[in-house]
């Protein structure tokens, strides 16, 4: 498969904004939806949250690393969207965890070891993982 140098570029310019977008609030704000086109840079991990939940209420995601007293705010994903945020995990042990005004839906515990893919598909806590 092939594809010009020129898309390339744009799409790694769009990319390049979004993470520094995300990455200049800190914690603060989270990361931001990656945009769709080329994988996340080098040493970044992408998280993918589709909000099936049959709450049906906007979810605030967070990973909640054990034994650490922060936690990182992924962001936020609206009822029924999938939504993907390219982001710097920590390594180690955790899991997600979606805030809403409802009460807190968590996934079942991970261990990031290095780059990764994480997916949740809310409606089950169940994250599948790959690395990057």
């Amino acid at each position: 498969m092939s594809f010009s140098s020129r898309s390339f570029r744009g799409g790694a310019a769009a990319l390049l904004v979004a993470l520094t977008v995300g990455c200049a609030g800190g914690a603060g704000p989270g990361a931001e939806p990656a945009p769709s086109g080329p994988a996340a840079p080098e040493g970044m991990s992408v998280v993918t949250i589709q909000n099936n939940n049959t709450l049906g209420t906007d979810m605030t995601i967070f990973l909640e690393p054990e034994g650490r007293a922060e936690r990182v705010r992924v962001g936020n994903v609206a009822p029924g969207q999938t939504l993907q945020f390219v982001l710097e995990l920590p390594t180690g042990f955790g899991r997600l965890v979606g805030e809403h005004n409802l009460g807190d839906v968590q996934s079942d515990r991970f261990n990031i070891t290095g780059p990764s893919t994480v997916r949740w598909i809310m409606r089950t806590t169940r994250i599948e993982l790959g690395r990057r």
